[in-house]
């Protein structure tokens, strides 16, 4: 697919916890922008292994706030343990991901 530059505009990675979906689309989404220019595949490298922003956009459903509606915000309504709890998940994942580029 990259080769021939067919890439399409999707993937859906499914599968059952720790069988490398979210760490293959990190390396196909890193693949996909690397460029001829060695040091800005670097910079753009880096970006993707800290999961940072604008290169990762990290999309996840949330649990419903107490009494949320269309109108609140994602979070607005979320505990704070809740917010910390996926704050928390997105660091393991984090963690796993520099782990395994190793």
């Amino acid at each position: 697919m990259f080769d021939q530059r067919r890439v399409p505009h999707a993937f859906l990675f499914s599968g059952p916890e720790g069988v490398g979906k979210f760490f293959t689309a990190l390396q196909f989404a890193k693949m996909v922008n690397t460029t001829q220019d060695k040091a800005n595949s670097l910079f753009i490298n880096s970006k993707f292994s800290a999961l940072q922003e604008p290169y990762i956009k990290l999309v996840f459903p949330l649990p419903r706030g107490k009494g949320e509606s269309a109108d609140d915000s994602a979070t607005e309504k979320l505990s704070q343990d809740i917010i910390d709890s996926i704050s928390d998940e997105i660091k393991i994942k984090l963690v796993i991901l520099i782990i395994r580029s190793r």
